[in-house]
């Protein structure tokens, strides 16, 4: 059964997006400070409702408070006091953290991604410290017992660590998977049952992204809808997305977004002058040489499409696949 929150934001065309709060400029951090996050609480939150929590102060921890740490114990990860005093007994926050983990994504089945802080022993979504016994550093190399909740029971929904989000290309790819996990789960809710008609009209769209970011992932997926195997479709659509999901997780680069817009070059073949498709080609050198963002070949292409026949092309959602006024494809 769809949930009341579930329809509520399959009608709302913004993204619904978990979020550390310390990244919206909540003071809950240890020292009663923020991380205030200049992408999400200036840009991202004019397309998108962000959803803030903080585990730490959700399960009781006062703000200011001792800093927190996870341990490596008896083959189990623990989160402790950073600096406990002699003699206190050993307090274990990981049980605590991890329920909330669920209670949130309980009460938020519709969301579209999440947001963590970055090297937080709770919120941490990669490469967060985690201790031995003795107080040595063992490796850095965990994942915040929150986080690592939300993404076990969310394992195909896009995630992303703030200060990740500082590179450019990373930046837009979080976005990309974004629109294409959205995409999905409105889908499944128009959907009691989906076709195989369903899938292969989802994918049609997002074929050259998808090549862009993972040219095994472009051949898999077009492997699964020929279905051979005559897979029934329900079986066969968690295969596509599970695909689909981890091929936008590769980065593209200027080589693969080069070869996409090469591919797409093709279709012009009859429907350019010499001059103009010398142009073309000239901005595509250009951008793969690290000279012109994307954006440009992607605008004088964009230019050029109503002279082809048929929707084929101008509907791919390589042209735009994230809101236009976020300039991301302006910085890669």
């Amino acid at each position: 059964m769809k949930s009341q929150q579930s329809t509520a934001n399959a009608q709302s065309e913004r993204f619904k997006i978990g979020i550390s709060a310390c990244l919206m400029g909540h003071e809950v951090r240890f020292n009663a400070g923020h991380k205030r996050h200049g992408f999400c609480a200036d840009q991202l939150v004019n397309i998108a409702n962000l959803v803030p929590m903080c585990p730490e102060v959700a399960i009781g921890l006062p703000t200011p408070r001792p800093a927190i740490r996870q341990v490596h114990r008896d083959d189990v990860i623990a989160v402790e006091w950073s600096k406990p005093k002699a003699g206190d007994e050993v307090v274990d926050f990981a049980p605590a953290l991890a329920a909330k983990a669920s209670e949130f994504l309980a009460a938020h089945d519709d969301l579209d991604g999440y947001i963590f802080m970055n090297d937080s022993p709770s919120c941490g979504s990669v490469n967060v410290k985690t201790y031995r016994t003795n107080g040595y550093q063992a490796t850095r190399k965990g994942v915040g017992v929150y986080a690592a909740g939300i993404m076990a029971a969310a394992p195909l929904m896009p995630v992303e660590d703030a200060g990740r989000l500082n590179d450019p290309v990373i930046r837009e790819n979080f976005m990309v998977r974004l629109g294409v996990y959205r995409a999905w789960r409105l889908l499944k809710l128009s959907r009691e049952t989906l076709t195989m008609g369903d899938l292969i009209r989802f994918y049609s769209p997002y074929k050259y992204l998808l090549m862009a970011h993972s040219q095994t992932a472009y051949k898999a997926v077009g492997r699964l809808l020929a279905n051979h195997d005559r897979k029934p479709v329900n079986i066969l659509a968690d295969e596509f997305i599970a695909v689909l999901m981890d091929g936008f997780k590769v980065l593209a680069n200027r080589k693969s977004h080069s070869n996409v817009l090469l591919h797409m070059l093709g279709y012009f073949k009859k429907h350019l002058s010499q001059d103009d498709r010398q142009e073309m080609l000239s901005h595509i050198d250009q951008y793969r040489l690290g000279i012109t963002p994307l954006v440009t070949p992607l605008v004088l292409m964009k230019h050029h499409v109503k002279r082809l026949p048929g929707n084929y092309l101008s509907e791919q959602k390589y042209w735009q696949p994230h809101d236009a006024g976020l300039g991301l494809r302006s910085a890669i």
